[in-house]
């Protein structure tokens, strides 16, 4: 029997729908407003929230559970979930999430949304947020202004606890603030603790650096960034 033919739109056609079927299985990155409409619309919608129970207390999402990323456990608790409902994954700035959300395709589950940019955009957007009683606004903006000193050099660095490349920064702002002790005022401000300030700022991802000159700002830089860079801006 002669052996069949395969035409280039055969081929074509089945490259088309293997590649759709791969990208239907991955993990589905949604914009804040995006993420918010499908998650409301979603009757069987599981809502998990992977960071530590600390922020966990202090504000989240209305009726999400809580698997922390970072727990030697996690496998173990999202197998709690069945693998076939949607899930909507989101963390602090959207780190967490994406490498959750990417573990948990490898694990089998098949609806998974991911928050870009996570709970920093959400506020940014002016979507529902539902915050315990634990939690606080910290400093105000008007306080935030009074340390901001007149004939000084301020170098804001906004952090959080869990962000690895704030902790890698810190050793080397801190020896930047040693080194120019006479004519720098450094002022570290953790976002968690800080939400109100945060928004007043619109500092919506870290680590994020300002620099004050005359209480002007004169300066301001979002994500990692090098000790001779930031020495350049002072």
């Amino acid at each position: 029997m002669p052996a069949k033919k395969i035409s280039l739109f055969s081929i074509s056609f089945f490259l088309y729908f293997a590649c759709s079927a791969q990208a239907k299985q991955g993990v589905e990155f949604l914009q804040a407003n995006d993420f918010s409409i499908r998650m409301d619309s979603s009757k069987e919608a599981v809502i998990l929230d992977v960071r530590t129970p600390e922020e966990f207390a202090k504000n989240r999402l209305a009726n999400a559970v809580n698997f922390n990323w970072l727990d030697n456990d996690f496998e173990k608790n999202v197998s709690q979930i069945d693998k076939t409902s949607p899930v909507f994954v989101y963390c602090f700035s959207g780190a967490r999430s994406k490498a959750a959300s990417e573990k948990m395709v490898a694990l089998g589950f098949t609806k998974v949304y991911a928050l870009e940019g996570g709970l920093l955009k959400l506020e940014a957007a002016r979507l529902p947020e539902i915050k315990t009683a634990l939690s606080h606004e910290g400093m105000s903006k008007a306080e935030f202004d009074q340390l901001i000193l007149p004939g000084k050099t301020v170098l804001v660095d906004f952090y959080a606890d869990w962000c690895a490349p704030c902790k890698e920064m810190e050793p080397f702002i801190r020896a930047i603030a040693t080194e120019n002790v006479n004519n720098l005022v450094l002022l570290r401000i953790n976002i968690d603790e800080n939400p109100a300030l945060a928004d007043a700022l619109k500092v919506y991802a870290i680590p994020y650096l300002q620099v004050y000159k005359d209480q002007k700002l004169t300066w301001e830089k979002e994500g990692f960034t090098g000790k001779k860079e930031i020495q350049k801006h002072l």
